[in-house]
C-alpha cells in the first residue's frame, strides 16, 4: 500500500494468546519491552526505517477466539503474516496448527513467518509441530527472544527482505523436543 511518503508493509501478528506478540511488536518498533497486558481487540504499532520510504505497519491481533470476528476483517487487508506461538510452551503449537489451518480453510494465503518466542528460557522448547507447518506452507521458522534481543534482527531481515523481494539466508536452528502432548485442542479455534 502506498502512502503520501512510500510504501507502507502491513504485517500481522496472530496466534494463540500469550504467545509474545505484543512483546515481540513492542520490540520490533524499537520499544522496551514491559510487561504487557492482553490484547484485547487489536493493538497497532509503526514503525519508518531510516533513509527509505518504508514504514512497517504492525497490527497486533489478540489470540483470543472471541475476537476472531474482528481479527478476521484485518487479515484480508496484510501483506504479511507473522504467526507468533511461545516456543516453551507445548500446547500452544497445537493452538498455533488450529489457527494456521482455519485461516488455509478461509483462503488466507498470505506469506507469512513463523516465529518462536521465548528462546532465552532454559525449559525445553517444543517446535516440532510449528517446523512442521513452516516446512508445509514453504514458511521460515525463527526462534527469538524478546527480553534478549536474539534473533530479532534475522527477522527484521526477513521481513525487509520480503518488502524488497530478496531471499534472506536460512537460519539453523537446535530445538530440544520432548513426545506427548498434554492437552489436545479441539475444532477450529483460537484459544
Amino acid at each position: 500500500m502506498e502512502n503520501e511518503r512510500g510504501r507502507a508493509l502491513r504485517i500481522g501478528l496472530c496466534g494463540p494468546k500469550a504467545g509474545g506478540k505484543t512483546s515481540l511488536a513492542s520490540r520490533l518498533i524499537g520499544e522496551p519491552v514491559s510487561d504487557p497486558s492482553p490484547t484485547i481487540g487489536v493493538d497497532f504499532y509503526s514503525k519508518s526505517i531510516p533513509d527509505t520510504k518504508l514504514k512497517l505497519d504492525f497490527w497486533d491481533l489478540a489470540g483470543g477466539e472471541q475476537y476472531m470476528y474482528i481479527t478476521d476483517s484485518y487479515i484480508k487487508k496484510l501483506d504479511l503474516l507473522l504467526y507468533v506461538y511461545d516456543a516453551t510452551d507445548e500446547f500452544q503449537q497445537k493452538e498455533l496448527e488450529s489457527l494456521y489451518q482455519c485461516y488455509q480453510e478461509k483462503g488466507v494465503t498470505k506469506k507469512a513467518i513463523i516465529v518462536g518466542t521465548h528462546s532465552d528460557l532454559q525449559k525445553e522448547s517444543y517446535t516440532e509441530t510449528a517446523e512442521s507447518i513452516a516446512k508445509k506452507g514453504g514458511h521460515p521458522h525463527l526462534l527469538v527472544s524478546t527480553k534478549t534481543g536474539s534473533n530479532l534482527d534475522i527477522l527484521s531481515q526477513r521481513i525487509l527482505g520480503y518488502h524488497r523481494g530478496l531471499t534472506v539466508p536460512r537460519v539453523r536452528v537446535t530445538t530440544v523436543r520432548k513426545t506427548g502432548a498434554k492437552k489436545q485442542p479441539t475444532g477450529c479455534t483460537i484459544a
